[in-house]
């Protein structure tokens, strides 16, 4: 992630899923730009109770918003990470279901052990 101050940037962090499509908790309220810009400084481990004092100091304010995006960028990563190993790690293979005669693998379907015996035996598939 860049640390510029690009105003495209900023725009990318804080306008997200929810306020672009409008989503929000059911009963819940609705989610408004200061609540998102809230949220993203608390991950950002920037306290939103200081705002104006730390922008008072601009040179402060800046160190503060790098090293805030800087944890920002560490969560996220790490966050991307585990929702890939969520998305590919291998789900429970089924305890249940036709199995292959020749080398004992358990299909979910009738259908799925078909085509596995079509690789122990080519000649059928010809």
């Amino acid at each position: 992630m860049s640390f510029g101050c690009s105003q495209t940037d900023s725009r990318a962090v804080f306008y997200t899923l929810e306020l672009q499509q409008g989503q929000r908790a059911a009963g819940g309220p609705e989610k408004h730009f200061s609540d998102q810009l809230k949220a993203t400084f608390r991950k950002c481990s920037i306290p939103p109770a200081q705002l104006e004092t730390l922008a008072g100091d601009r040179v402060e304010w800046q160190d503060v918003c790098y090293e805030g995006f800087a944890v920002f960028d560490i969560h996220y990563d790490q966050e991307s990470d585990t929702r890939q190993l969520r998305r590919h790690t291998v789900t429970s293979v089924p305890a249940t279901g036709p199995r292959c005669h020749m080398c004992g693998i358990v299909c979910a379907f009738d259908f799925g052990l078909r085509g596995h015996l079509r690789c122990h035996c080519p000649s059928l598939t010809s």
